[in-house]
């Protein structure tokens, strides 16, 4: 799946030193709830992930450098009641504020409107990532409500935003 500007290509094998990498770095670290990653840990799930059918996982390259970029995904496919959760890190700092995030948060949603046949996607953003609700607002996600001390981040339980899009919403 791509646009002119980014494409999400499934996680091979040879992504993993660079998603461990992305994962581990501050910028993505306080925002991704999963915590510090490990050469082994990233193999394990890359094992436990790859003919999963309830997750689609993406490595993010730049169109007009060819560079990977990020990770993104949808998690929870449900095929019955036609939804998926998103997530999406943008690890390589020199890429951030560019108008990126919306884009693959739309092409995410346009993968699970059209590949998977999806109704619905939506995402969870810790309440004070204003970055992330923006981004997900622009590709046309509305934000659905707040669930209040959702997540223990820091030791201190914080909200967490939930956010959604529907077949025929998608702007980006």
């Amino acid at each position: 799946m791509q646009n002119e500007t980014i494409i999400l290509r499934p996680v091979v094998r040879e992504d993993l030193p660079l998603r461990m990498k992305w994962l581990n770095s501050e910028p993505v670290l306080r925002w991704m709830p999963i915590g510090r990653v490990t050469a082994e840990t990233t193999e394990q799930w890359f094992e436990r992930n790859k003919d999963d059918v309830s997750k689609r996982h993406f490595t993010v390259f730049c169109v007009k450098t060819d560079r990977a970029i990020g990770i993104a995904g949808l998690t929870g496919i449900n095929q019955k009641d036609a939804n998926a959760a998103s997530y999406l890190a943008i690890g390589e700092t020199d890429y951030l504020k560019k108008g990126i995030a919306p884009q693959i948060c739309g092409l995410l949603a346009r993968y699970g409107f059209e590949q998977l046949g999806l109704n619905r996607v939506y995402a969870y953003c810790y309440a004070d990532n204003a970055a992330s609700i923006r981004a997900f607002l622009k590709a046309g996600f509305k934000q659905e409500g707040l669930l209040r001390q959702h997540a223990l981040r820091d030791g201190a339980f914080v909200d967490r935003a939930v956010l959604g899009i529907l077949k025929g919403e998608l702007t980006v």
